[in-house]
């Protein structure tokens, strides 16, 4: 603060913030820093708290100063001297256009991810995923830059290209640390977990057992032969598998019995003959 004329620096100076609205414990006055430079101005330093809040037209109000000869000023009023934005955009409304991309997805679907914070934000950050714990880029996503783009003040689209690719990511965690609000403020809680899932990966025979290595006259009957096939992953229990027995000489010689093949577990199946 500079003043019109000489002040007494023993006498008190007042300084406040002022505003309709709620600033939280942002200004905290540092004493040992604040003082009298000469006798025409005064330094106040402040500690800043981050109250994560937003108040605009901030006045400031000096009282209380006097001159060399003891007379006190009017109090003073500055108008809208500043402005508060500490608060922390929110992603408010977060939407993927498919949440488990398959090989059924290949040519005709590309992952989508809409974006809608709750304020106007940063429109010089390019809209982008951060994934933190597994490494989908240029496996089975490539970013595609040519049509991710902030569609409002407030909203993003970000777009991949689904990649063929044999790969398998289960419940993909991500980050928005990267995005700011107009006045660079990022978000408090940036981490968005199990977004989405891609599983492109073919499953595998692991083990197949049979009830006996041998089918001989014991076996001739209904229900008499069965074989366990155990898979790589967990499979759809509600989709038999279809185990076939081929060769030339047992043409004929073993039925599938479709009633009782059944799932033993969500990795078993056994397929029963007659």
């Amino acid at each position: 603060l500079t003043f019109n004329e000489p002040c007494n620096e023993n006498a008190s100076i007042n300084i406040e913030f002022q505003s309709a609205n709620d600033m939280g414990t942002t200004f905290n006055l540092n004493t040992t820093n604040s003082g009298w430079i000469d006798s025409q101005t005064y330094l106040a330093a402040y500690d800043l708290t981050d109250a994560n809040t937003s108040v605009q037209n901030i006045d400031q109000s000096i009282s209380f100063c006097e001159d060399m000869l003891g007379n006190v000023m009017d109090v003073t009023v500055q108008e809208n001297t500043l402005v508060i934005d500490t608060k922390n955009p929110v992603a408010a409304i977060i939407s993927v256009n498919d949440d488990l991309l398959t090989i059924q997805d290949y040519g005709n679907t590309n992952l989508m991810v809409t974006i809608e914070f709750d304020e106007p934000m940063n429109q010089e950050v390019v809209p982008e995923l951060l994934f933190t714990d597994q490494d989908l880029l240029e496996t089975s996503l490539t970013y595609n830059a040519v049509i991710s783009a902030w569609i409002s003040e407030n909203t993003c689209e970000i777009h991949y290209l689904f990649e063929s690719a044999e790969a398998e990511f289960v419940d993909v965690n991500v980050s928005l640390a990267n995005f700011q609000d107009l006045n660079g403020n990022g978000l408090n809680e940036p981490d968005i977990p199990s977004l989405f899932s891609i599983d492109t990966k073919r499953p595998n025979v692991e083990v197949v057992n049979t009830q006996s290595p041998i089918v001989s006259d014991q076996n001739v009957d209904e229900e008499q032969f069965s074989i366990d096939v155990e898979f790589s992953e967990f499979m759809d229990m509600n989709q038999p598998a279809l185990v076939l027995l081929t060769g030339d000489e047992i043409a004929g010689s073993f039925d599938i019995n479709f009633i009782n093949s059944t799932w033993i577990n969500d990795t078993v199946f056994r397929a029963v003959y007659d």
